[in-house]
């Protein structure tokens, strides 16, 4: 099952998956963090998680202490799982290496899973669309130009 952050309504719950080391895990992350609230915020603004259409709102404009709060809770969330996990045996893949490397990607975790390896099937349900306008983004690339988050594709 695919489970975000803001899904986890019962703690409790969520440890005991976590702890359970007969259920394997694989933990995809999307580095570029920036990115990630971007999609967010056009998503929320649309009210559509799962684009079928280019969205009719595609410019957002992001405060800068919302972003930098989000860059907190992502890497926080991300800790502590890793943290939980750190006796299990875990598939971690990032967003970007799936969509730059399918293939190898995809044989990891088919091999992870102890599956028969396929090709995947790009999902025809979703469109490729452009990524979220930044109104802001000379702003945000000015405050966020010495840290990380720098080379987000935001900021192209």
């Amino acid at each position: 099952f695919k489970l975000f952050p803001e899904h986890i309504d019962d703690a409790d719950f969520f440890s005991q998956i976590l702890s359970d080391p007969s259920i394997k895990k694989i933990i995809l992350k999307r580095e570029d963090v920036i990115s990630v609230y971007s999609s967010q915020r056009r998503s929320l603004l649309n009210g559509n998680f799962m684009l079928k259409e280019t969205p009719n709102k595609n410019e957002i404009n992001i405060a800068p202490h919302e972003l930098q709060e989000h860059i907190d809770k992502y890497t926080s969330y991300y800790q502590t799982i890793e943290r939980i996990l750190s006796q299990q045996h875990v598939l971690n893949v990032t967003y970007e290496e799936l969509i730059n490397n399918k293939y190898s990607e995809w044989a990891k975790i088919t091999n992870f899973l102890e599956i028969p390896y396929k090709y995947p099937k790009s999902l025809n349900e979703t469109i490729k669309i452009k990524k979220p306008i930044l109104q802001n983004k000379e702003q945000l690339k000015r405050i966020f130009n010495f840290t990380k988050y720098k080379k987000s594709k935001m900021f192209e």
